[in-house]
């Protein structure tokens, strides 16, 4: 027998985790995973999760120099596909931490910039745009 979280359970280990950087990405992580976000409401747990994840973070920044920038492995990056009518990659609109990705699931969609039809892909179909460092002035 296997138990599957619940979508409140499964936000509470997303604060935990440091991935997330407020209640947000916490939902929009939950919507990802294919969760109903009807628990997550209340101001007591939106507060609650909020403090985990800004301990959660405070926890993991304390490792090592303070000013030392987050791997570039930690970024937000957007999630291409490639056209099928133009081969040509496309922005999936959608914007994904690397962990985040890996735990896609399921069919998604959206309407193509490059050809205007509507493509229905998957995690095995796309890839994250490969992540850049900011400029320092």
């Amino acid at each position: 027998m296997t138990s599957r979280l619940t979508a409140l359970e499964r936000a509470f280990e997303l604060a935990r985790s440091g991935d997330c950087l407020g209640i947000a990405e916490i939902r929009a992580q939950l919507k990802v995973e294919g969760f109903s976000l009807g628990q997550l409401e209340g101001p007591s747990l939106v507060r609650q999760l909020r403090e985990i994840c800004a301990a959660s973070r405070g926890a993991s920044d304390d490792v090592g120099a303070t000013d030392t920038p987050r791997p570039t492995t930690d970024v937000v990056s957007r999630v291409l596909i490639r056209c099928p009518e133009t081969g040509q990659a496309v922005d999936a609109v959608l914007r994904l931490r690397p962990s985040a990705f890996e735990a896609l699931r399921g069919d998604h969609g959206f309407r193509c910039a490059r050809c205007g039809k509507v493509h229905t892909w998957r995690k095995e179909d796309a890839w994250l745009e490969p992540a850049t460092r900011p400029r320092r002035a």
